[in-house]
């Protein structure tokens, strides 16, 4: 099942939210799609968005990136961050930052 969530993943090239992954694998039980989207998630193969409260879309972990999400669509961009020069310009001390998670939330042009 693991296998068929990363494919879905990979075929939609955008974040999808469980729901969306077990329409297109509708012969799948819905816990079993969430079961496994949280094994890959522990695998550090895919990646979760959190949106709204309790909202959560997921996608292939295969680069280093952050969000921009439209508040009114909910379209996701990805955009790149220069993550060393952040950590930098922050100035963080007696500090180990682990992971990096940022989403920008307006409104896109449309």
């Amino acid at each position: 099942m693991k296998d068929k969530i990363l494919l879905t993943l990979k075929e939609a090239d955008k974040p999808m939210a469980v729901q969306e992954i077990h329409k297109l694998n509708s012969n799948v039980d819905l816990a079993t799609v969430y079961r496994n989207v949280n094994k890959l998630l522990e695998e550090k193969k895919i990646s979760e968005l959190r949106l709204k409260k309790g909202e959560s879309l997921y996608e292939i972990n295969d680069d280093e990136h952050q969000h921009a999400v439209c508040k009114i669509c909910g379209k996701v961009e990805h955009i790149h961050v220069n993550t060393r020069q952040l950590l930098k310009d922050l100035k963080i001390k007696g500090f180990k930052v682990e992971d990096i998670e940022i989403t920008i939330k307006g409104h896109c042009k449309k």
